[in-house]
């Protein structure tokens, strides 16, 4: 005797409301499916598929997420070509090695040989030693003294050495920076390297903040019991 087998092979089905063919209609568009058939064989066998949701208020803010991001990553065409573009661009971190951690020790180093103008308070180790090497060496004298029983010589010799140590860029004080900046044509600067310090009037600070006003409150969260409702 020959078992019978059950088949499926053609069947209909039909949706008499109207906010069930709307909703059927948009979770078939949603499933990526290719045909109808293969969009409800999946939900009925239980089959996993995708949805795919367009947010258009998110369009604009990717496109311009993307082009910061691609602005980021070149950050080094965007240092070499903005001066002609009349285009300022300030970084600031705290070390070199922030710079080389975040874009690579390639991308770090033309960073730091583009950029014109460094100013800088107190760093230590590699950034010391970088910075002491930018500034350069400048031709110093040198004294020495020798003191026997019977006279007394002195030497003079003169020998290039830098200009702004690294060991003094690793003790600056509060207040204290280095750095270097760079000229125009027209305007031409003779001392581009400096090591000064930028003198505070402390009373006619401490009158300014005494002059500050409190910032007025807009909205309050406390509720009556004294419970901020933010937190």
């Amino acid at each position: 005797m020959t078992e019978r087998i059950e088949r499926w092979d053609r069947w209909d089905t039909r949706l008499p409301s109207s906010k069930d063919q709307q909703r059927a209609i948009d979770l078939f568009h949603k499933s990526g499916a290719e045909t109808k058939s293969d969009f409800v064989r999946g939900r009925i066998l239980g089959e996993s598929f995708k949805v795919i949701t367009v947010d258009k208020s998110a369009v604009e803010y990717y496109r311009k997420l993307s082009e910061l991001t691609a602005q980021i990553n070149g950050l080094d065409n965007l240092i070499a070509t903005a001066r002609s573009n009349k285009v300022a661009v300030c970084l600031g971190f705290q070390d070199f090695s922030q710079l080389t951690r975040d874009y690579g020790d390639k991308e770090s180093k033309v960073i730091q040989n583009t950029v014109g103008n460094v100013f800088s308070g107190q760093v230590v180790g590699e950034t010391a030693k970088t910075l002491s090497e930018r500034f350069g060496k400048v031709l110093q004298q040198r004294q020495s003294m020798t003191i026997n029983r019977n006279d007394k010589s002195t030497s003079i010799s003169t020998q290039m050495d830098c200009l702004i140590p690294a060991s003094k860029i690793s003790n600056l004080t509060q207040g204290m920076s280095v750095g270097a900046v760079s000229d125009n044509f027209d305007e031409r600067i003779d001392q581009k390297i400096f090591h000064a310090e930028i003198v505070v009037d402390s009373a006619r600070v401490l009158a300014e903040i005494k002059a500050y006003q409190p910032v007025p409150v807009i909205a309050n969260f406390i509720n009556e019991d004294g419970f901020d409702n933010l937190k």
